[in-house]
């Protein structure tokens, strides 16, 4: 039953952007409490889709649960990508600042 949750979900975030709110209510639903692999998933599918609101939220959700990783990157990547370079600039600002 595991492996059919995970399949679905991958199938989730890997299909079509607009089932990437059904993999946030699946996210939602899960007896367990997400980890960071799973979270993950959902920025990568975001960074895939342009879903860049969606892909902010779960950077953030990474960011707290780990820090030191390269998610950080990647979401000024997500912003560049979609145009918004001011969104970039003002986020690597707050990073040099910490």
């Amino acid at each position: 039953m595991v492996s059919e949750g995970c399949r679905h979900f991958d199938d989730m975030c890997n299909g079509q952007p607009g089932r990437l709110d059904e993999a946030v209510e699946f996210i939602r639903k899960m007896p367990l409490k997400p980890d960071a692999g799973i979270w993950a998933a959902l920025f990568h599918a975001c960074k895939i889709h342009s879903t860049v609101e969606l892909g902010e939220k779960t950077a953030n959700i990474l960011l707290d649960l780990q820090p030191k990783k390269g998610y950080y990157v990647l979401m000024l990547n997500m912003y560049a990508e979609a145009g918004r370079s001011e969104d970039a600039a003002s986020n690597q600002r707050r990073d040099t600042t910490c």
